[in-house]
C-alpha cells in the first residue's frame, strides 16, 4: 500500500467554528499560536473562504510548521501542513505533526462544540483509486511486463491498453503521479520507466476524454 498524507475532516455547525477553533487555540497555547495576519490574508483570497492557520512553537525536538485549516460547506479540512522555514516535510512527518494535533487538541474539544472528526489512513491500497477490475488490469500488466521496455511489446500494449480504456470508462481518480508511485514502490519498476508510463496514462486519458467529447 502506499503511504499517504492523511486528511483531518470535521463536521458540524459553520457557525460554531470561530468558537471551536479559538477553543482549540487555548488549548494548545504552548505549543501553537494563531497566525492572524495570515488567515485575514488568506480569507480574502478568491474563493474567500474562511481559513485558520497555526503556527507551532519551535522545539528542540521538532521542525516549527504552520498548519492551515479551510472552512467549506460545513465542514473543516486541514488543507496543509509546512514548514516555517526552507524545505519540505516528508509524509511520515506530516502525518506524524497531525496525528499529534488531532489527538492532544482536537479531539479533547470536538465533543464540546458537536463536531464529527474524520482522520483518514496514512496508507491506502490502489483500489483507493481504482476498481477492482482496473486494478486487475494494472496488475496483469505490470506483472508481465518487461520491465525495461515498458509497454513497447505488442502484447505489454494490449494489456496497458485495456487497462488505459477501463479507467477511462470507469472515470478513475487515479492521477499519473500516483501511478509512477505505485509502480516504482510497490512493483519495482526503475523510475524512469515508471516516468514514461505515467506520461502516456497522461496523454491516453486527455486522448480519450478529447475524442468522447468531439463524438
Amino acid at each position: 500500500m502506499l503511504e499517504v498524507h492523511k486528511e483531518l475532516r470535521l463536521r458540524g455547525d459553520p457557525a460554531r467554528f470561530d468558537a471551536f477553533i479559538q477553543a482549540v487555540a487555548t488549548r494548545a497555547a504552548r505549543a501553537w499560536l494563531r497566525d492572524r495576519e495570515r488567515e485575514a490574508e488568506l480569507s480574502s483570497l478568491p474563493p474567500r473562504r474562511q481559513c485558520y492557520v497555526f503556527r507551532s512553537v519551535a522545539a528542540a525536538d521538532r521542525v516549527a510548521v504552520s498548519l492551515f485549516l479551510t472552512s467549506d460547506h460545513g465542514e473543516l479540512r486541514v488543507t496543509n501542513i509546512v514548514p516555517q522555514q526552507v524545505g519540505q516535510l516528508t509524509r511520515g512527518q506530516y502525518n506524524a505533526i497531525l496525528d499529534e494535533f488531532t489527538v492532544r487538541y482536537i479531539g479533547p474539544v470536538a465533543p464540546d462544540f458537536g463536531m464529527d472528526s474524520e482522520l483518514t489512513a496514512d496508507r491506502l491500497p490502489i483500489t483507493h483509486w481504482l476498481s477492482e477490475e482496473a486494478a486487475k488490469r494494472l496488475a496483469r500488466f505490470s506483472r508481465a511486463a518487461n520491465k525495461g521496455t515498458g509497454s513497447g511489446h505488442p502484447l505489454d500494449l494490449e494489456r496497458w491498453l485495456a487497462f488505459l480504456i477501463q479507467v477511462h470508462r470507469e472515470r478513475a481518480t487515479l492521477d499519473a503521479y500516483t501511478l509512477s508511485r505505485w509502480l516504482v514502490e510497490e512493483e519495482g519498476w526503475p523510475e524512469e520507466k515508471a516516468s514514461d508510463l505515467a506520461s502516456e496514462f497522461e496523454f491516453g486519458r486527455d486522448l480519450l476524454k478529447a475524442y468522447d467529447a468531439a463524438r
